[in-house]
């Protein structure tokens, strides 16, 4: 049924119990309504056989506060204690809604958390990034080395090195500087390499730390830095880092908008069969006469 906010207050004010709302959570789904992103599942609203609502509290609450009207499976006659089962498997993560593996998983989150400005992008707002190429260069990351490393395969420094791939920046390098870092090969490890692996060594770089992992890291995938034999990162330059990779990354949605935009105007140069001879009846004034087996 299509459930408006005038409907999702009512539900809500049948509710068994005075459920504690979660706000960070009503926030995200009311955002994501207002964006039109909503869609309908198999987990629905649900009422108990005294018409009581068990199930759904969060969705109606974002229904009510993002004034949208949105579809919804409502299930009736439910067992009083089915409440104590609802919600309890195992919660999915960025990496099972994509299909991805884990490790290119939180690559994907961070970059587009960084760009939206929040720790639970929806997958509609991943999309576009997902799509520019941000999930092809961070599984050709993972493919070049899998191998864990504490710090050094961190989310932060996988995405440092994607972005300055997506950047244009030397990707042979980079990708030879993550492996000689991941497998601690320090015969073809850079200066830089050297010197970040040191820093962490003690304690001076903290996997911890997003914005500073990615500014150190950015710096010694940086080809042009190669020879840079101690790496100093202030606040600015921690803040930087975060700006940066979110300009590349928008601009790697941008340029590839407008690949799409200009593949359609490719393919619409081209007519169909159909519309050739549908053309040329038309001009010619003979109508059905020409005969065309679709």
């Amino acid at each position: 049924m299509q459930v408006d906010p005038f409907t999702a207050e009512e539900m809500l004010n049948t509710s068994a119990g005075n459920r504690k709302l979660r706000t960070w959570w009503v926030n995200l789904m009311a955002a994501a309504m207002r964006r039109g992103e909503w869609r309908v599942t198999s987990n629905g609203i649900g009422f108990n056989r005294r018409g009581q609502l068990i199930d759904a509290h969060h969705r109606l609450a974002a229904v009510v506060q993002s004034g949208v009207t949105v579809p919804a499976l409502v299930v009736m006659g439910l067992r009083e204690d089915a409440y104590q089962v609802i919600d309890t498997g195992v919660m999915r993560t960025v990496s099972d809604r994509l299909n991805v593996d884990p490790r290119v998983g939180e690559v994907l989150r961070m970059g587009c958390a960084i760009v939206h400005g929040t720790q639970k992008p929806t997958v509609d707002q991943m999309t576009p990034i997902i799509e520019a190429g941000l999930r092809d260069v961070a599984e050709l990351l993972i493919e070049t080395c899998g191998t864990r490393q504490k710090f050094v395969t961190s989310a932060a420094m996988k995405l440092a090195a994607c972005v300055t791939i997506i950047d244009g920046g030397d990707a042979d390098y980079v990708l030879g500087q993550y492996r000689a870092l991941a497998r601690l090969d320090w015969a073809a490890m850079s200066q830089a390499s050297h010197a970040l692996h040191k820093q962490f060594l003690s304690g001076t770089a903290k996997g911890g730390k997003r914005k500073e992992v990615l500014a150190r890291a950015l710096r010694v995938f940086d080809v042009n830095r190669q020879d840079v034999g101690r790496i100093q990162i202030g606040e600015k330059s921690a803040e930087a880092s975060e700006a940066f990779v979110k300009s590349v990354l928008l601009e790697s949605v941008r340029v590839a908008e407008r690949k799409r935009q200009r593949d359609d105007m490719e393919a619409g140069r081209f007519s169909t069969g159909r519309d050739i001879v549908d053309g040329h009846a038309a001009r010619n004034g003979v109508g059905n006469r020409v005969r065309v087996a679709y």
